[in-house]
């Protein structure tokens, strides 16, 4: 049940890496799309810099926007 709360939470844009839903949801179903972003919540650094590779503080992902 909490697997289909993080993916409704990450497909309307709810998402955190603080809860596990953002790099859960990357991770399972990376097809789809990526919910990393920039804002610290979301696994940045809350600097917004467009085509610069990020890394998620909590899963350590790389990701870019």
């Amino acid at each position: 049940m909490l697997k289909i709360w993080w993916f409704i939470k990450c497909l309307f844009g709810f998402g955190s890496v603080d809860d596990g839903s953002i790099c859960w949801f990357s991770a399972k179903i990376p097809w789809l799309f990526d919910c990393h972003d920039y804002p610290k919540e979301k696994g940045g650094d809350n600097i917004s810099c467009a085509f610069h590779e990020y890394t998620c503080h909590k899963c350590g992902k790389k990701f870019g926007i």
